[in-house]
């Protein structure tokens, strides 16, 4: 029995003596008391720097996210800002383009009635002088038949002298007033092609600043809209 015991101790103590070897093994010197007591530090701050890394990354992470939102949402008002100055701008030129479209088409429509008065006027002359030219043939053909007649009868050649003199008088007053006439509807016809030439100066005006407004209406059909104010 006591034999028993003494085996049955014996394993109980083994465990002793490794810890006495472990413990003089691991006895420290003079010299490194400071390491063990960083070792056993250690131990906390690993626990503490993984959270402390994740918390600072996850700080960087949001910090540069909010930079790049502010950045997107600036850009964005920047964007918006200058889409409603182009579409103001274009509005404006648009107007400004429909008033001188305005402004040439009044042109175009006095420039249209004076040339229908010239045209008139031209007619009437063109009357007129055909009216002359019948009368001074007529005065012609008298001044014809007075020189038949003073021929014939010679004892009225003072009347039919007088006769003929008055008629080439009133020939030559008619030739005049022809030729006035002539110059009138020259200058009357220089009027209408000059009116004429403006009012196709007129015209191409008018097409070239409705081409405009249609380029302007189509950019601004092209523009963005800026948003509806809430």
């Amino acid at each position: 029995m006591a034999a028993g015991s003494a085996k049955s101790a014996a394993p109980a103590s083994r465990p002793v003596r490794v810890d006495a070897g472990i413990s003089r093994s691991a006895k420290p010197e003079a010299g490194d008391s400071a390491p063990v007591e960083k070792d056993e530090l250690i131990p906390g701050l690993s626990k503490i720097s993984p959270l402390v890394a994740v918390l600072g990354g996850l700080s960087v992470v949001l910090f540069v996210v909010v930079v790049v939102l502010a950045n997107m949402v600036s850009g964005r008002n920047r964007s918006l800002v200058q889409g409603q100055n182009r579409f103001e701008q274009a509005q404006a030129a648009a107007v400004v383009m429909q008033a001188q479209l305005t402004e040439a088409q009044g042109g175009t429509a006095t420039l249209q009635k004076q040339a229908d008065e010239a045209k008139a006027s031209v007619k009437q002359l063109q009357a007129q002088l055909e009216e002359l030219k019948l009368k001074s043939a007529e005065f012609q053909t008298e001044m014809e038949q007075a020189k038949v007649a003073s021929i014939r009868h010679q004892g009225e050649v003072e009347v039919a002298t007088a006769q003929a003199a008055v008629m080439l008088a009133q020939s030559n007053e008619a030739k005049a007033s022809a030729v006035k006439l002539q110059s009138q509807l020259d200058a009357a016809n220089a009027a209408t092609t000059k009116l004429q030439s403006d009012l196709k100066a007129a015209k191409a005006d008018s097409a070239a600043v409705q081409v405009k407004l249609d380029q302007v209406t189509a950019q601004l059909a092209q523009l963005p809209k800026p948003p509806v104010k809430k």
